[in-house]
């Protein structure tokens, strides 16, 4: 699967099928004990419809639908270039599903594709600000959004190096060697958290880890 943290879903390669499109999925978390994840390089990260309460748990009895304390988690869109207002430009409390807004909550949530393909993949981190060369035998992937208008826009894919998202009690990351582990945008607000109402984009307890330039060591904090 492939995410383009935009709202318009992105494009298989030359030479791949595109199977189906959708919406990126990251996380369920139904009660304090059932969490569950999807790694986002994998075809169940790609959700076809946008539904937050899409799953029922069930007993040996009966089924349940998702009630208003399980949450889900999804990839959010990001901004072509990170400025310092961009968070304050987020909405504020929670986009509804069931309203007037619904259009503008879809809107902050990246679409995805999922591809058929014997092609072999190979994600290159390299530990600083600088982007890596391919290894040998092996060229730089199309990006799969080059047919998405952009800013920054271009035709190869190189990216940040994406490790995990923090939210309430709970952790969500990448296998560093899969395609979801170089997004093509920073944002530190990489996921959106939902419930069967609808989505927060912004969150006090929301944190977002990447891999940082080895190079260089993180500036103290100043005293106040």
């Amino acid at each position: 699967a492939f995410h383009s943290q935009k709202n318009v879903a992105p494009k298989c390669f030359d030479g791949m099928t595109e199977l189906w499109t959708g919406y990126s999925f990251m996380f369920v978390d139904a009660d304090s004990k059932s969490k569950w994840s999807q790694a986002l390089g994998k075809s169940g990260s790609c959700i076809p419809e946008f539904y937050p309460g899409f799953y029922s748990q069930c007993s040996i009895d009966q089924c349940y639908s998702a009630a208003e304390s399980h949450k889900t988690t999804w990839l959010a869109t990001a901004p072509d270039r990170l400025t310092g207002d961009y968070n304050d430009r987020l909405p504020r409390g929670k986009l509804k599903l069931a309203s007037s807004r619904r259009d503008e909550l879809l809107s902050y949530i990246s679409r995805c594709v999922v591809c058929d393909t014997i092609f072999k993949m190979v994600v290159v981190h390299s530990m600083s600000n600088q982007i890596p060369d391919c290894p040998t035998g092996f060229v730089t992937a199309a990006s799969p959004n080059r047919f998405i208008p952009s800013a920054v826009q271009s035709n190869e894919w190189t990216g940040y190096s994406f490790w995990e998202v923090s939210l309430d009690n709970y952790a969500i990351g990448v296998i560093t060697d899969q395609p979801a582990s170089c997004l093509l945008y920073y944002s530190p607000t990489a996921v959106a958290e939902c419930d069967v109402e609808g989505c927060k984009l912004q969150s006090t307890d929301q944190k977002s880890s990447w891999l940082m330039d080895s190079t260089k060591t993180p500036s103290e904090e100043k005293e106040n």
